[in-house]
Order: C-alpha cells, then structure tokens, then sequence
C-alpha cells in the first residue's frame, strides 16, 4: 500500500469540492 500517493488524491477530491461548492 501506498499512502503517499493516496495523499495527493485527497487534495484534489478536496480542491474539486471547495470548487463545485463555490459554484
């Protein structure tokens, strides 16, 4: 298992929400 490279996704999930709920 990589944890490191689950990281990165989870910005960007996080990135994409922020922006769907600023829209």
């Amino acid at each position: 298992m990589k944890e490191e490279e689950m990281l990165p996704v989870q910005c960007l999930i996080e990135i994409r929400v922020r922006i769907s709920t600023a829209f």
